[in-house]
């Protein structure tokens, strides 16, 4: 009797969660205007996420070469809309109305905890706030210093690789940037660079899969099954490991930097020019007896060029979803209530609409003229609006610092030539290569 009453309420229960999950599902659709690929019942599009995140890239950037901006996914029971058109972005990011974070990056909080990429907007505001006074100008410019002692330490470690053939850069370059990040922020020599701790490198790559692919894979969502995975398992080793050594990230200033030096090998006319700027400031003097300093930045020109047609095509964060907390009209489409947005950066800078030839690389895209001419929504690498990166000075800084130095000191060699389209890349929050940047060095002889 007990039993046969059980079963009844669960089946009602159940009944009544299917009648108001469609009633509710229905009332959504007729909302949406745009349109989006097919979707299955409480699945939504997410069967198409199954793969590598390689395969999810792929697979999305086929979604936002057949559908206009925007256009409409469903992840589950969730309604995400995905935007890459300028004026559209430059009004959603604008707006109070998607200012907070989505759901999905709750998962990145264990490792990251509650900081500014990831925290809820009334901690974000709070947070930003506290930090802003640590990169004023005259803050940042004593950091200056600090980034040449840990650059002469990189190209004393690249010795090693000197005429050894090609090699992964993005193993010291990370370690470098590590450097960099634990002595400015917390100041306190780390020495990763020179005690060789390239098992923080490993352990952060893999938790970066482990968080996007979980992100996207509903039913590892609920905590008790994710827990009970192969992959809950290296999530859990790999939060204990990192947490160990720093709680400060640094794989995405070592990634641009990496994506330089490889474009700077690919294409040796603007590895020269990059040169050549370097020296007519500094001649031929070693960057060890002659370091770059903070004055000499406004004067490479073309060195922040090429940093920024590098951000282009490939930038670090290539997609940002945002919580649409009320109706949010964006022309001739309305964002509703309680779905979310995916803007997706990567389809704005690989335009051809925007960016003529787009897999040229080109620097001289980014010659104030050429800037002129373009709607300042097409390139967004560090965002944009209320919620963009902070540090975004402080990161183009570091980068120049470190890249003029490297560039002074070696030249920078890739075999095999690669077109710029046949590069792999996966996205695990940050876009990256498949497979690892290798490339060689020799002595550069001015």
């Amino acid at each position: 009797m007990w039993i046969l009453l059980a079963t009844i309420i669960v089946l009602a229960c159940t009944a009544y969660l299917a009648i108001f999950y469609f009633w509710k599902l229905g009332k959504i659709r007729k909302l949406v205007k745009c349109p989006g690929p097919p979707s299955i019942p409480f699945i939504g599009s997410a069967h198409y996420f199954m793969g590598s995140t390689e395969d999810i890239l792929n697979e999305f950037r086929k979604w936002m070469n057949m559908y206009p901006s925007p256009f409409h996914a469903w992840l589950g029971t969730r309604l995400f809309y995905v935007v890459y058109e300028p004026q559209q972005l430059k009004t959603i990011l604008a707006s109070s109305k998607a200012i907070e974070k989505e759901d999905l990056y709750k998962f990145a909080r264990p490792w990251m905890g509650t900081g500014l990429f990831t925290a809820p907007a009334s901690k974000w505001r709070l947070h930003r706030k506290l930090i802003m006074p640590t990169f004023n100008p005259r803050i940042l410019e004593g950091f200056v210093e600090i980034f040449a002692k840990q650059a002469n330490v990189l190209v004393k470690e690249l010795r090693v690789e000197l005429d050894a053939g090609e090699f992964d850069i993005f193993q010291y370059v990370s370690l470098c940037t590590l450097d960099i990040i634990c002595e400015t922020a917390m100041g306190v020599p780390s020495s990763v660079q020179v005690q060789r701790k390239s098992l923080y490198v490993d352990a952060a790559k893999r938790l970066f899969e482990i968080m996007f692919s979980r992100m996207l894979k509903i039913w590892m969502h609920p905590d008790i099954v994710f827990n009970l995975t192969r992959d809950g398992r290296n999530w859990r080793e790999g939060i204990r490991f990192v947490h160990d050594l720093t709680d400060q990230g640094n794989d995405t200033t070592a990634l641009v930097n990496t994506y330089v030096l490889f474009m700077l090998a690919l294409f040796p006319d603007v590895q020269e020019k990059v040169y050549q700027e370097q020296f007519e400031i500094y001649g031929d003097s070693d960057p060890g007896d002659v370091p770059v300093r903070h004055e000499d930045l406004n004067r490479m020109d073309y060195l922040e060029r090429v940093i920024k047609e590098t951000l282009r095509i490939f930038p670090i964060a290539p997609i940002v979803v945002r919580k649409i907390t009320d109706d949010l009209n964006i022309g001739e489409h309305t964002l509703v209530k309680g779905s979310s947005v995916v803007l997706a950066f990567l389809k704005t800078h690989w335009s051809e609409e925007y960016w003529p030839d787009p897999m040229r690389f080109d620097p001289d895209r980014f010659l104030p003229e050429e800037c002129l001419k373009r709607h300042p929504y097409t390139f967004l690498p560090f965002s944009g609006g209320q919620r963009n990166c902070i540090g975004r000075k402080y990161a183009m800084m570091a980068m120049k610092v470190l890249l003029a130095t490297i560039v002074r000191k070696y030249v920078l060699i890739k075999d095999q030539v690669i077109l710029l389209e046949d590069i792999r890349l996966k996205i695990d929050l940050m876009l990256k290569p498949v497979e690892p940047i290798n490339l060689r060095i020799e002595k550069r002889h001015a």
